[in-house]
């Protein structure tokens, strides 16, 4: 093996995961009404709004196209004026290619000298359902359970536990979402150094899990 090859080799195993993780996190936000959709157009709207002028003809065109779908699922999905009987589920399989296409806007707009932003504000746009797999998944690896067994230990299960109710729930994480988003775009603006920007993200993440494991002891 050469040496070119070795690196080559270690970042496709990189993007793969990155795919996989993608794809599932926004599958494991699918559990209330909503809260995958939101959080999904949120990431959709930041990339755009970061990538303009550099994006290609057919990348716009595809979140072009999933900006318009999405509000209107979501106007079904929430049943926002309408029947609950007309209720529509967007499902694993609406879910993962939601997961797939936003994994492949996030590495393909934050590699190369072109790139429309720096690596670590994808983990910003994408903050919601990716820091709630990880932390999903080493809860269950912790507990000796199998990572990929579901249960209803999500933030959205826990809120709803503890008393709040599914709207409150959803509005919480839509606005933690949409200021992480808003956050990674004024660094990206701004300048700000990706070490600074990364360790920010590092302290966000932990406070996520300090409050999570306070809504675990009191369900």
């Amino acid at each position: 093996m050469t040496a070119k090859g070795n690196p080559s080799g270690i970042a496709t195993t990189i993007t793969v995961i990155a795919i996989i993780t993608a794809m599932n996190a926004i599958n494991m936000s699918d559990g209330i009404h909503g809260l995958a959709g939101i959080t999904s157009l949120i990431t959709f709207l930041a990339i755009i709004y970061l990538s303009i002028g550099s994006i290609s003809h057919s990348s716009l065109l595809i979140m072009a196209l999933l900006c318009s779908v999405l509000p209107v699922f979501l106007i079904y999905n929430l049943c926002l004026g309408i029947s609950e009987s007309k209720r529509v589920f967007m499902g694993d399989a609406g879910s993962m290619f939601i997961g797939l296409v936003i994994a492949w806007l996030l590495i393909h707009q934050s590699q190369g000298e072109d790139r429309a932003f720096a690596p670590v504000t994808a983990l910003w746009l994408f903050a919601v359902p990716l820091i709630e797999i990880s932390v999903v998944i080493l809860r269950r690896i912790i507990s000796g359970k199998s990572p990929f067994k579901p249960d209803l230990y999500h933030s959205h299960h826990l809120l709803i536990g503890l008393g709040v109710g599914k709207k409150s729930t959803l509005l919480i994480l839509t606005l933690f979402s949409l200021l992480m988003a808003v956050i990674g775009i004024l660094g990206e603006l701004y300048g700000v150094t990706e070490w600074v920007m990364f360790v920010g993200f590092l302290l966000i993440y932990r406070i996520y899990i300090f409050f999570y494991r306070m809504a675990l002891r009191k369900i």
